[in-house]
């Protein structure tokens, strides 16, 4: 696709996550698996998870405080 700016043509190109026709792109769930074994090791699977926990812990926290209150106000118990 071509978009003409007064003078000069730009070029959008459409993205994509990963190309397919590259050697690095995943045929599936197994080859996901395989080549983060390969790559990374065991360790490889946990990326990330500490990030993750300090976003998750503090939002169930709020969660179950809300709850808990609006259980009270609403005479449920």
């Amino acid at each position: 696709m071509y978009v003409v700016y007064s003078h000069y043509i730009v070029m959008l190109f459409r993205l994509q996550a990963q190309p397919t026709n590259t050697s690095c792109a995943y045929r599936g769930m197994s080859d996901v698996f395989w080549k983060t074994l390969k790559d990374e090791g065991f360790r490889g699977f946990y990326k990330g998870l500490i990030p993750n926990l300090l976003k998750v812990v503090p939002a169930a926290s709020i969660t179950y405080m809300v709850y808990e209150n609006m259980k009270k106000s609403l005479d449920l118990d």
